[in-house]
């Protein structure tokens, strides 16, 4: 068996910490008509204490077929994008993590909650955001 290089989680163990799986978006827009869904907030645990630290998520999605080629986290990455290579790996679509019910109020729930693209390419070139 041959792995496939191009799905292995990745963290960057740093403040903050890094996670990525998959492609990245200047990749992905060279190759499909994708959809990129993108959020900053602050996490819970953060809101309730003095902590000011601000997490991202990205997701990257295949426009036809709604496949996911790529996850992206900033801050609290490394547990997540461990979990999350488990349904990239499968071939997940946006709409197979649309169906996971959310764990309120973890930061992980993001990945499952987002309703609409940030921006968008079509043929390579950005629309939005």
């Amino acid at each position: 068996m041959v792995a496939d290089h191009s799905e292995i989680p990745t963290a960057v163990f740093a403040e903050p910490s890094i996670g990525v799986i998959g492609l990245t978006e200047a990749q992905a827009a060279t190759h499909e008509n994708i959809d990129v869904y993108l959020s900053r907030f602050r996490p819970m645990m953060s809101t309730l204490s003095t902590h000011t630290e601000r997490m991202i998520i990205k997701l990257i999605i295949e426009k036809d077929g709604g496949k996911v080629l790529g996850v992206h986290i900033l801050e609290h990455a490394a547990e997540m994008i461990q979990l999350v290579a488990i349904p990239v790996n499968m071939g997940a679509t946006k709409a197979d993590f649309d169906r996971a019910m959310t764990l309120h109020s973890s930061a992980a729930k993001e990945l499952v909650i987002f309703k609409a693209p940030r921006y968008i390419y079509r043929g390579g070139k950005k629309i939005g955001g």
